[in-house]
């Protein structure tokens, strides 16, 4: 079994350290952070990844570009999307087309139990 690796996408430095400090609490030690306005301009992203929590715009272009992003790589991460979000089942349906694991959508404000939940599911499913 392996641990759990994050990574953080989000444009707003108050969401980056809520959402990091509550996986630091649920025993998420690693957890990488990319500012968002740099995600969509970068070549690759870091670091290989099992889960990108990805809350950049409320799933408009820059959320696409970087869901495009996350699967092309050689061994694509699940996806968690949060934030306000207009239409979850849209970006469901985004992320099946590109081959992607959808894990699903976090409201603001965040909500640990939530979060609680999504960490154990992952973790049953990607860190056998």
């Amino acid at each position: 079994m392996h641990e759990l690796r994050v990574l953080v996408l989000e444009c707003d430095g108050y969401e980056v350290t809520g959402l990091t400090g509550h996986l630091r609490e649920l025993g998420v030690e690693h957890v990488q952070v990319v500012e968002g306005r740099e995600a969509p301009m970068m070549e690759r992203l870091p670091e290989r990844a099992d889960v990108v929590f990805c809350g950049l715009d409320g799933g408009g272009s820059r959320t696409a570009h970087i869901l495009h992003r996350i699967a092309d790589q050689a061994q694509p991460a699940a996806v968690v999307i949060y934030g306000p979000l207009e239409d979850p089942a849209h970006a469901e349906n985004v992320c099946r087309r590109l081959g992607l694991r959808y894990l699903g959508h976090l409201p603001e404000p965040m909500q640990p139990e939530r979060l609680r939940r999504l960490v154990r599911q992952v973790r049953t499913v990607l860190c056998r």
